[in-house]
């Protein structure tokens, strides 16, 4: 736990709150310039921005047999979280909170508790996302059989005991700043008036640790995996380059679609403790992943409307015979209007 007291200490200095109740973001700054397009992009940051907001969250782990392809996935029990927003000058704030029976299925897949940090920043050159997620209750995405008992039918394995924690961040340079905003389809400062796109180039890291009070294999699969991934502890260290391409096309003048695809390669570091004889594991490899975010809606210069999601998926290598994945992501529903406080 102290590299994530040590990353947050440095990295959160301006931060947004989250929990299963309620949200609190501060960030998505946008520095005011003269060297964009004016054809192409229309700065709208000095406007007041009220807005409704709706999000869904995941996040997932999953351990994978590379010479059988069988897999063991888990996740959190996501739930719906709804709010407002307003934002004016580059200063962003948003409360969300969990309405009542958001969340129907606790009794088949158990409770999920959630807790994040986040500073975002859409700034005319580059794109930067910092983050440390923390999450426990887990449940199985596939329906298994229990060990001993025949008469019950297959169901989800649920493990409120398990815990994940990740901190990192991605950064990335935005090569076409003059006539593409990245700030136009994600955080409605800014509004694309005709289609472009960039290159972008940039870096990564990431912190990652599970923990359970006893291995994360149900018991009919223990030996189905090598003794390395039988952990009830796990951390891994990664860093990386990213490099990929983001798009908006402007179509019927007001409607927009966004796509960006970021694949990366890093080195990482993993280390298991197996929770049956204690022996500890440590493998140094090359790592993968892949950033991907789609935003489409409708934006006029006083109100738009639109979804949004985007998702963080890493491949961990355990060993050649085996591999982690860990993936975690948002889908988001936003609504709002803008005001022209100071006329020009």
């Amino acid at each position: 736990m102290k590299f994530f007291l040590s990353f947050l200490f440095i990295c959160f200095f301006s931060v947004a709150l989250y929990s299963s109740n309620d949200i609190f973001l501060l960030g998505d700054t946008i520095k005011k310039s003269k060297n964009i397009d004016t054809l192409y992009i229309d700065d709208l940051k000095s406007w007041l921005n009220l807005r409704m907001v709706a999000v869904i969250r995941s996040n997932k782990f999953s351990v994978t047999n590379k010479i059988s392809e069988q897999q063991l996935e888990y996740s959190i029990n996501s739930s719906l979280n709804m709010g407002l927003g307003v934002s004016y000058r580059g200063l962003a704030i948003e409360l969300l909170f969990k309405p009542p029976r958001s969340n129907n299925d606790t009794k088949e897949k158990g409770r999920s508790n959630q807790f994040s940090l986040a500073v975002k920043g859409n700034a005319r050159k580059f794109i930067l996302d910092m983050y440390y997620l923390q999450n426990k209750g887990f449940y199985t995405t596939n329906r298994y059989n229990f060990s001993g008992d025949t008469t019950k039918p297959a169901d989800y394995v649920r493990r409120g005991d398990i815990k994940n924690y990740a901190g990192g961040f991605n950064f990335l340079y935005v090569f076409n700043n003059k006539k593409f905003s990245c700030a136009a389809p994600y955080s409605l400062t800014q509004r694309q008036r005709k289609s472009a796109g960039s290159f972008l180039l940039g870096s990564y890291g990431l912190i990652y640790s599970i923990s359970a009070d006893s291995v994360i294999l149900p018991d009919t699969m223990v030996t189905i995996f090598k003794p390395e991934v039988q952990f009830n502890n796990a951390s891994s260290i990664t860093w990386g380059i990213a490099a990929g391409y983001t798009y908006t096309v402007v179509f019927g003048k007001n409607w927009f679609a966004n796509l960006t695809t970021v694949p990366g390669i890093s080195i990482q570091e993993l280390y298991t403790e197996n929770a049956i004889t204690d022996k500890t594991y440590t493998n140094i490899a090359l790592g993968f992943s892949m950033q991907t975010k789609f935003s489409f809606g409708y934006n006029k210069r006083h109100y738009f409307i639109g979804v949004s999601a985007a998702y963080n998926n890493y491949i961990l290598s355990g060993s050649p015979a085996s591999q982690m994945n860990y993936r975690f992501g948002y889908f988001r529903f936003y609504y709002g209007h803008r005001f022209e406080l100071k006329k020009k």
